[in-house]
């Protein structure tokens, strides 16, 4: 089910075919993000047992900030997103990241996924590809190739879903393509053609045969 977000930044063209949404677990996030509070509360409790209160202080309010300022760099990029629709394949983590569009797509497939599994964000390599890491396994991640040489790899736990939709998304888009109507040739005319010509040639005889 598309959330506020999603129906306002990754609402795809056409119809929507499949959706994937991850996040750090929340005890995850949770630990993360405290444990600079918890580290500078460590050294304070030091500082303020060597008889210095303001030094104290001053290392839990850093260790304070630096836990709020963590807490909100992870609340937008701790969830990575995926749509596919008819028209793109869009994956942002925050607020941004790769979209595809359908027509710039020449086919999917199923490769390794390799380390690439490991992990939540979307990344990029030297030959240009990007890669998508939603939590996903070490066995498949969906490779979908485009016209400029690269590839979308996308490594997800829903990876036999997300392979179904991507390949109904260019099935949709080939049957909208235009295609070139090769006309049969009349019967009706070329038979006549040929009759017309059988025709002219036995005139052709007649004449000859009379100049003799």
């Amino acid at each position: 089910m598309a959330d506020d977000y999603e129906r306002g930044h990754m609402a795809g063209e056409g119809a929507v075919l499949h959706r994937v949404k991850q996040s750090v677990p929340r005890g995850l996030f949770a630990f993360l993000a405290a444990t600079p509070l918890i580290a500078s509360s460590l050294a304070g409790a030091i500082v303020l047992g060597a008889g210095s209160v303001a030094a104290a202080a001053g290392i839990v309010g850093a260790g304070l900030l630096v836990s709020l300022g963590l807490g909100v760099v992870m609340l937008v990029f701790a969830g990575v997103r995926l749509v596919i629709s008819e028209g793109e394949i869009s994956a942002q983590i925050g607020f941004a990241g790769p979209r595809v569009k359908v027509a710039d797509i020449v086919s999917v497939s199923r490769g390794y996924s390799g380390t690439n599994s490991y992990g939540l964000g979307v990344m990029g390599d030297f030959a240009g590809n990007k890669i998508l890491k939603m939590f996903g396994d070490n066995a498949t991640a969906v490779h979908i190739h485009k016209k400029d040489g690269t590839k979308l790899v996308l490594v997800t736990k829903e990876n036999d879903a997300v392979f179904a939709a991507v390949s109904q998304a260019l099935a949709r888009r080939d049957a909208k393509m235009p295609r070139v109507r090769v006309e049969a040739p009349d019967d009706e005319a070329a038979i006549e053609a040929e009759a017309q010509a059988e025709a002219e040639a036995a005139a052709r005889g007649s004449n000859e045969r009379a100049g003799r």
